[in-house]
């Protein structure tokens, strides 16, 4: 193969193929199309910058269940070119709920004088609390519209956790997660037949906390148990889920839910939700 020289410093060709070597080529990359290796010329000679051919034993290493493979470090979108994903967070506060406080975990008060406030747990730390008192009133972080919104798609493989709990459960619809509609519905149907997203709660007839996804091809959503089935209850939780191209993984304080069935299309555009529904 001929050596092609791309945009700027970028050099392609094979393994088989002699890289030029001159002072010249200080910062230039070449790019291996056979092997997927990436060099990079220092001014004096070629070394790996990208590459298996460095052999490296890893000891006492701990993958988390986000980042079991790897797939969440640098990555190469184009040869020559690196990609990176964006990580931050979403933080509700009084009358800005996209960038005022700051609050380790979310509480929900129920039967109390509509408000919203940052409060102190002995336990949990710094938290937000919401709290009303008007029936069919929702509590927490809402989609309300395509200008309103967070807003992503399973292309993007989304992260979301939450640490949150609900003082009451009787009369109340509790759900997190994803939805291609703009403005969840107060119901306990939180994905019907045309809907997509994937959301974890539960309805005001539910007992256990329960995952909900569709894919909006017409079918009912479908509905699991964590594990043998998880009551829900007025505790402090973790809820998290994590998107692929491929799978939707749903936790409860570490207990997980995979799901391959019936998931958002890829680039199907979902709203976030975090809220209660008072009945």
């Amino acid at each position: 193969m001929t050596i092609e020289r791309r945009i700027g410093c970028e050099l392609l060709g094979l393994s088989t193929d002699t890289k030029p070597d001159y002072p010249g080529l200080a910062e230039h990359r070449f790019y291996e199309t056979d092997t997927g290796y990436i060099y990079y010329h220092t001014g004096a000679a070629w070394g790996i910058l990208r590459g298996g051919a460095a052999p490296a034993t890893l000891t006492n290493k701990t993958i988390s269940a986000l980042d079991n493979d790897f797939s969440r470090t640098v990555a190469v979108d184009f040869p020559l070119s690196f990609g990176y994903k964006r990580s931050g967070s979403f933080i509700p506060a009084v009358n800005n709920p996209y960038l005022g406080g700051a609050f380790g975990g979310m509480n929900v008060t129920v039967g109390a004088t509509q408000t919203a406030f940052g409060a102190l747990d002995d336990s949990e730390g710094a938290y937000q609390n919401f709290r009303e008192t008007a029936t069919t009133e929702k509590m927490g972080i809402q989609s309300t519209s395509s200008t309103n919104s967070l807003i992503t798609t399973r292309q993007q493989q989304p992260y979301a956790v939450v640490r949150c709990r609900v003082d009451a459960t009787s009369g109340i619809r509790f759900y997190f997660g994803f939805t291609s509609l703009q403005t969840l519905p107060a119901s306990n149907t939180v994905l019907g037949t045309t809907d997509a997203g994937v959301i974890i709660g539960y309805g005001s007839a539910t007992a256990n906390f329960t995952t909900y996804n569709n894919d909006a091809a017409g079918a009912a959503a479908d509905v699991n148990d964590f594990g043998v089935g998880v009551a829900k209850d007025n505790n402090w939780h973790t809820f998290e889920i994590i998107m692929t191209l491929t799978t939707v993984t749903c936790t409860l304080d570490g207990v997980s839910v995979l799901l391959s069935d019936q998931l958002p299309p890829v680039s199907t555009p979902l709203y976030f939700n975090c809220l209660v529904q008072y009945v």
